[in-house]
């Protein structure tokens, strides 16, 4: 048996090894259990920068260049980066700061302090699932993310965001400061990410997730048993 945890990886797995079986090979998204979810809503007056927060393990294949180019394209203060987690992007810049490694029961205070308007994920692959997109949205959080298959889908079919094409540092800005920053549609995104909660968040635990482990081992047993009843027979 074969497990991973979104469509677009199995997809690319299977094209790359054809040997593997795909009706043994299974998508069992990664559950999450929260006591609570929270609405982190700060208001969003136009003439204050759009606060985005990035969390998690920031690196070149996170996008520390994309930070960069928008930062360099922002002339007018616009946006402000907040980065919460490790970072190898060591750059000074006045919109641009540093929160530090954070535990995973901290990150609601964590968020709290900083009072974001929305999230990001610059990530410039496609990931396997993205916790740090489920932490977003567990504090009411709308996200922008980049057009590869397993978050942007994510993203897509929730509402919670906004998905770009980072190759376009010049568009991907317009994008940012006329439709993330737009209030109205900030608000739908909000809204979405609430639904979020209330359906797939409260729904897809890690219970959830191991019993559809249990289940695909169960059918590997079952296989390896009838496998010996054949050579018992012969």
């Amino acid at each position: 048996m074969f497990v991973t945890t979104s469509r677009s990886v199995r997809e690319t797995i299977l094209r790359e090894l054809p040997e593997i079986p795909s009706e043994r090979f299974h998508i069992i998204p990664h559950g999450r259990n929260f006591s609570t979810f929270e609405q982190i809503h700060p208001t969003f007056k136009e003439a204050e920068p759009l606060r985005i927060l990035i969390p998690g393990n920031i690196s070149v294949a996170k996008g520390n260049d994309i930070i960069k180019m928008l930062l360099e394209k922002d002339k007018e203060g616009k946006l402000e980066f907040h980065i919460l987690g490790n970072t190898s992007l060591k750059d000074k810049h006045p919109r641009l700061t540093f929160h530090g490694n954070y535990l995973r029961d901290d990150f609601v205070n964590k968020v709290q302090q900083i009072q974001p308007h929305v999230g990001a994920i610059f990530s410039i692959w496609n990931e396997t699932w993205c916790h740090t997109l489920t932490e977003l949205w567990s504090v009411g959080i709308p996200a922008i993310v980049f057009s590869f298959p397993t978050v942007a889908g994510r993203v897509i079919e929730s509402g919670g965001g906004w998905v770009y094409d980072h190759n376009d540092i010049d568009q991907l800005y317009i994008n940012i400061i006329n439709e993330v920053s737009n209030v109205k549609i900030l608000s739908e995104k909000r809204l979405a990410v609430v639904a979020w909660q209330q359906g797939e968040g409260k729904l897809n635990t890690t219970f959830k997730m191991s019993s559809r482990y249990q289940e695909v081992y169960r059918q590997a047993i079952d296989r390896q048993l009838s496998q010996a009843r054949v050579l018992m027979a012969k």
